[in-house]
């Protein structure tokens, strides 16, 4: 890594987190970690020795085929949810639904909530469908280089392992009553048992994976209890797989902790499940303390003060939200609920959500790392739709509805049975909002309403894309930011997708506003200052200004944004480079990929998208543009521009406006935004 490198880590990291890092690759290397996790052909007959005195596998299952191991449905589910299920899903989502289950009988599964891979008849669980590249099967999984940049995204190999199609099986079973989606559902786990032995290839190798994997299975077991097609033998092969992989998680949950992310969070609510769930386990009781001990402490440390996330990214709040709600409703369950000061900070994380939804569409901006991670799916909904996880944790909290009745009540029916869909709707529609703590700022208007960072990263960034801005109108993203596409992919997209010039907001000389580092590292952290903000409605106009430093130490200059909104749907964004030198800088705006005009004479750019319509202006004082140009769908060997992920694994065009001139002190580039 280099020592300049080691030193930067250091200071962003701390030395306490950059010390047990180091730690856990030096085990890896000197094989400690394998003996810690040996491949020991742990199987059924294995089992018996890790049972509570007295406890019998055949009496486990009659227990729950008793309901006797409460859980968030009990055996008559199918009986209630059937009528239900078909009115809450449209019947192209029905038979998109049964057809999405039947094509898993041939190996077709589908990847990151969007798009199909057909992975063999038995599944091929080590193959990357993009690559046709097949991952080690046989070496411990602390030898496997996750990041081999020759083996490609191993997200592409862990997808299907992590059995989102559980959920999709068992809703199917719910539809028709044909235990065959469940029949089909086992045989998957048990072949994905056979061709994974304990410790043994990149499936072992991320907790949080097994964690994922884990939380399918059990939901998938809780429907097949009652149905008839769960036989003593293929239950005892599936508990001991599950014991085996919970002691996985619990003997490195250490370093998921020591990175500070979704991974504590999810480990954690895999150790309470197993825990829970399984109670004639010998270790159940220490991994129900441990799981909640972790959950409760990552949580207040994790979630800020202000309910915004520590990771930066829209898409890992709603995992937050999801592991969380997961973990809290079986507490509930239990009678085990959690202190009241974690319970408080999850409500400010759900405002938050709320507070950076669209109203029509239900999405969120497409904002820091988009990893397609989907814990619960358990609607139809569209994969960008976070009505779902919001409907939920508003049972969960007040016992109210968020939405009207609609298909994003689903996951709610199923976590908390037919009383969810009896709640009333709370009504509450998003304001303006600042959430300083986290750096999000929204400006709300008639139609139209805009989302700003401002923020001084004390924890790591994903992304290049201080004072980023995200604008919405009439239920589209007309500026947006571009997504994620992959964590390990070649270049130039290695580096794209989290460059400032994939956002929109200003580069200077061409660079990004942090120095990249190794893997998903960056040095030199943004800081950032607000310098006024005025919330705005329906009926009052607002602004927004603030300044990042991201500029400073290699050019000696501050980039300064003001964002102005006035009625009816007019935005006004001023940038200035500030400082002593002049620079090369440009502004990008990034649009959806819809027919354009664009009008060089009077710098206009105007498009339509859904039933609104959007012009773009651009006006400066004191400097002449050097240049405009307009990327769609561009690369070379060494820079991209004109491309967006809304899916990860998937990149699509989008036009990719950019103003370039020189900055002088005095400089303003004005971009004037008509929505309407």
């Amino acid at each position: 890594m280099g020592l300049l490198n080691s030193a930067r880590l250091i200071r962003h990291l701390g030395i306490a987190t950059f010390i047990r890092r180091g730690f856990h690759v030096a085990r890896a290397r000197s094989g400690w970690l394998a003996r810690l996790d040996p491949t020991d052909g742990f199987g059924a007959a294995d089992l018996a020795s890790h049972l509570r005195k007295g406890c019998l596998v055949g009496q486990m299952l009659r227990d729950r085929r008793a309901d006797a191991i409460p859980f968030f449905f009990d055996s008559s589910f199918t009986r209630d949810f059937a009528p239900i299920l078909e009115k809450l899903i449209p019947l192209e989502d029905r038979e998109r639904l049964l057809q999405q289950a039947n094509g898993l009988e041939s190996g077709r599964v589908r990847f990151f909530s969007h798009w199909d891979a057909d992975l063999g008849d038995p599944i091929d669980w080590h193959v990357n469908p993009q690559s046709n590249k097949r991952w080690d099967s046989e070496s411990h999984w602390c030898q496997i280089r996750n990041l081999d940049p020759a083996m490609g995204d191993v997200k592409m190999v862990w997808e299907a392992s992590r059995f989102s199609h559980a959920f999709l099986l068992v809703r199917a079973f719910a539809l028709t009553n044909e235990r065959s989606y469940l029949e089909l559902c086992l045989k998957l786990i048990e072949e994905w048992i056979d061709a994974n032995p304990p410790a043994r290839g990149v499936h072992w190798n991320c907790g949080q994976e097994t964690a994922f994997r884990l939380i399918g299975w059990c939901f998938a077991l809780h429907a097949s209890y009652a149905a008839d097609v769960l036989d003593r033998d293929r239950f005892a092969k599936i508990l001991a797989s599950i014991y085996r992989q919970t002691q996985r998680i619990e003997r490195h949950i250490g370093f998921a902790r020591s990175i500070a992310n979704n991974h504590a969070l999810s480990e954690a609510a895999g150790l309470y499940t197993v825990g829970r769930l399984f109670p004639e386990f010998d270790n159940s009781k220490r991994w129900i303390r441990k799981g909640k001990r972790i959950l409760c402490t990552e949580i207040l440390r994790q979630v800020f003060a202000d309910g915004s996330y520590i990771q930066h990214s829209m898409n890992y709040h709603r995992v937050m939200l999801h592991d969380c709600l997961w973990a809290m409703r079986l507490a509930d369950i239990y009678d085990d609920p959690f202190p009241d000061a974690v319970v408080n900070r999850l409500r400010r994380a759900v405002k938050f959500a709320r507070d950076m939804q669209d109203a029509e569409s239900g999405r969120l901006p497409n904002y820091g790392s988009n990893d397609g991670a989907q814990v619960l799916p358990l609607t139809s909904c569209d994969y960008l739709d976070h009505r779902p996880v919001l409907q939920s944790w508003s049972h969960q909290l007040d016992g109210e509805r968020a939405f009207e009745t609609g298909p994003w009540d689903e996951e709610a029916l199923w976590l908390f049975g037919t009383s969810a869909l009896r709640d009333t709707c709370d009504n509450i529609k998003p304001k303006s909002a600042r959430y300083e703590v986290g750096g999000y700022y929204t400006l709300r208007g008639q139609n139209s309403w805009a989302m700003v960072r401002c923020h001084s990263y004390k924890w790591r960034p994903a992304e290049a894309d201080m004072l980023h801005l995200d604008l919405w109108h009439k239920g589209e993203n007309v500026l947006r930011d571009g997504g994620s596409f992959s964590y390990n992919c070649p270049a130039p997209f290695g580096t794209y997708f989290k460059s400032t010039a994939a956002h929109n907001t200003v580069t200077v000389e061409g660079q990004d506003q942090m120095v990249k580092g190794p893997r998903f590292m960056w040095f030199d952290w943004v800081k950032s200052r607000l310098i006024a903000y005025q919330p705005s409605d329906g009926s009052a106009g607002g602004h927004f200004e603030a300044e990042h430093f991201g500029y400073r130490k290699r050019f000696g200059v501050t980039h300064r944004r003001r964002v102005e909104y006035a009625l009816p749907d007019h935005w006004m964004v001023v940038d200035q480079i500030l400082g002593d030198v002049s620079v090369n800088a440009a502004v990008t705006w990034h649009i959806p990929d819809v027919p354009y005009d664009w009008n060089e004479e009077t710098l206009t750019l105007m498009f339509e998208v859904g039933s609104g319509h959007v012009q773009l202006s651009f006006v400066v004082e004191d400097g002449t543009i050097d240049s405009t140009i307009i990327h769609r769908a561009f690369e070379s060997d060494k820079s991209a521009s004109g491309w967006e992920s809304l899916y990860y694994g998937e990149k699509q065009p989008r036009p990719a406006i950019q103003i370039a001139l020189r900055f002088e002190a005095k400089t303003k580039l004005i971009t004037n935004i008509h929505c309407n």
